[in-house]
């Protein structure tokens, strides 16, 4: 069974991103990761008006 490396899933997520970011007319869209309580950009499209990088995180209150 082919399983994508992490390098790969995030390109594909990135791609995808920047297809939906077009359609919806939006300047930026995220897939975000939630483990414990943080929250992590996973993937992003890559509009240049994007201030989120890969990596960017902030706790969640109150989870």
């Amino acid at each position: 069974m082919y399983q994508p490396n992490y390098d790969e899933l995030v390109q594909s997520w990135n791609k995808t991103l920047a297809v939906l970011a077009l359609i919806a007319e939006v300047p930026v869209a995220l897939v975000m990761k939630i483990e414990n309580n943080i929250i992590s950009v996973f993937s992003k499209n890559d509009n240049q008006a994007n201030p989120y990088e890969i990596g960017d995180s902030e706790e969640l209150e109150d989870s």
